[in-house]
């Protein structure tokens, strides 16, 4: 997990950025378009160094984790969360 964090002090947010690695294009084009319907916000990127099973494509979630892990769950959208 990656947090970011924008002026606390000044009122800011604190982001988590969760990676969720795909095993495929398919997956993770699917996964992002299920979540930004659901209005959760993500962006799909490639990864420099994938791991073993991973197709090279991740999503980054920022905002509830849990509640996007469920969405892919019960949409059969498999990931690897890192």
């Amino acid at each position: 997990m990656l947090p970011y964090l924008l002026y606390p002090e000044k009122g800011g947010l604190i982001l988590t950025v969760i990676i969720m690695e795909m095993p495929s294009y398919t997956f993770a084009v699917k996964g992002e378009k299920l979540l930004k319907a659901r209005g959760i916000s993500c962006d799909l990127k490639r990864n420099v160094n994938a791991s073993p099973g991973s197709c090279g494509y991740s999503l980054h979630v920022r905002g509830d984790a849990g509640k996007a892990a469920e969405i892919l769950k019960m949409n059969a959208v498999p990931f690897i969360i890192k």
